[in-house]
């Protein structure tokens, strides 16, 4: 079984690539691999609810219905911030998506501790 790490910097405004991260996950974690997902920047905002529901990749299902696969099959959702919270989210955002912030320090220990680390 391989630990995986999944980075992504894409936002609702390129839902099919938002979605890459979670399909990804998803495939490992069924396959039987540890997967992780990591949101930068843009991608933050998709653990918000609203914009989870109305992010919808062109031959997916909708990235809230990702999620909650995601979560359903133990994939780790990581939020990572440089400083401060990054606006408009906070813990009620993470709550039942199996997410955590994670600072660009802790990012680089996770980076190490995963074996692969791929960004889409």
């Amino acid at each position: 079984m391989a630990r995986l790490l999944y980075l992504s910097a894409a936002g609702p405004d390129d839902s099919d690539r938002a979605a890459l991260p979670f399909l990804l996950a998803i495939g490992a974690a069924e396959a039987g691999h540890e997967a992780n997902v990591c949101l930068l920047d843009a991608a933050i905002s998709l653990l918000q609810d609203e914009v989870a529901r109305t992010t919808i990749p062109a031959h997916w299902p909708r990235l809230r219905e990702l999620i909650a696969t995601a979560v359903t099959l133990g994939v780790l959702i990581h939020v990572a911030q440089r400083g401060a919270r990054p606006d408009g989210i906070d813990e009620r955002d993470l709550m039942s998506k199996n997410a955590r912030f994670l600072t660009y320090r802790n990012l680089a220990d996770l980076c190490l501790d995963v074996d692969r680390v791929i960004s889409v």
